[in-house]
């Protein structure tokens, strides 16, 4: 029903003049109700331009459910709730895991391979940090069951 952003939108319009409008500015085709959510990790590289198309997005599009398209952050995200998810984007600032192979680690350690910050046993069974609550909460908001707004997001905390 809704749409789940994983690291993204990244789109940005590079050597442009100052006020050009692209895509992310106009509205869209999805009716109102439909729920949007958004993770990203806040220290990579684009994470300032997914956070100005959040803002974009809200812009162009009032009904998107975010009371607030400023990024709250997960924590160690071990009690994000699908409010959270559906009231604002989402970041972490947890590290990529060692064993990351990916170019951009940062960027892969929010989707599932070997950057997701991990614990593991003895007998190599893996639990991925964000299966706890993150995960959960990001598809079960853009799932498109209700979630009342809230009025006011709360732990939000702008990326400097």
């Amino acid at each position: 029903n809704g749409a789940v952003m994983i690291s993204g939108p990244q789109d940005e319009c590079i050597d442009c003049p100052e006020g050009t409008t692209f895509w992310i500015d106009d509205e869209y085709a999805s009716s109102p109700d439909t729920p949007y959510t958004a993770l990203a990790q806040g220290s990579e590289p684009l994470f300032d331009v997914m956070s100005d198309n959040w803002m974009r997005m809200k812009t162009a599009n009032a009904d998107i459910n975010w009371v607030s398209p400023v990024a709250q952050s997960t924590g160690f995200g071990l009690k994000t709730t699908k409010e959270d998810a559906y009231e604002t984007p989402l970041f972490t600032d947890v590290d990529f895991a060692a064993t990351s192979t990916c170019g951009g680690k940062l960027h892969c350690s929010v989707a599932i391979d070997d950057s997701v910050p991990h614990i593991k046993t003895t007998d190599d069974e893996t639990f991925y940090l964000y299966e706890a609550t993150v995960w959960p909460s990001i598809l079960t908001a853009a799932s498109g069951k209700k979630v009342a707004k809230q009025g006011k997001a709360k732990k939000l905390r702008k990326r400097n």
